[in-house]
């Protein structure tokens, strides 16, 4: 399963507890956790929730940015800014957005 944790008015600490918070509690049920994703993140702290997530030694794990681009435009739609895909990438590393690790 990929989880998907809230980071909306949430500061690092508390977005990666609830990660791990619920992987345990997903853990303890025998469901297996290939990754995590923190959605609607502050700006400014997605670099560091994205460093901390990717340390839980999951194989995916990734931290989007609360931003104009990832907001509904409509109910049940969305759409990325032109010529963006509205996510980093599961392949980018160096800008701390988004990880992954080979197991």
């Amino acid at each position: 399963m990929l989880l998907v944790v809230g980071g909306r008015d949430r500061d690092p600490d508390e977005v990666v507890a609830s990660a791990e918070h619920a992987i345990r509690s997903f853990e303890e049920q025998h469901d297996r956790v290939i990754g995590v994703v923190a959605n609607r993140v502050i700006p400014p702290d997605v670099d560091s929730v994205a460093e901390r997530l990717a340390g839980l030694g999951l194989g995916v794990s990734a931290a989007l940015p609360e931003s104009a681009p990832t907001a509904p435009r409509s109910p049940g739609r969305r759409r990325a800014a032109p010529g963006r895909s509205g996510w980093a990438g599961a392949d980018r590393t160096t800008s701390g957005r988004a990880t992954r690790r080979a197991r």
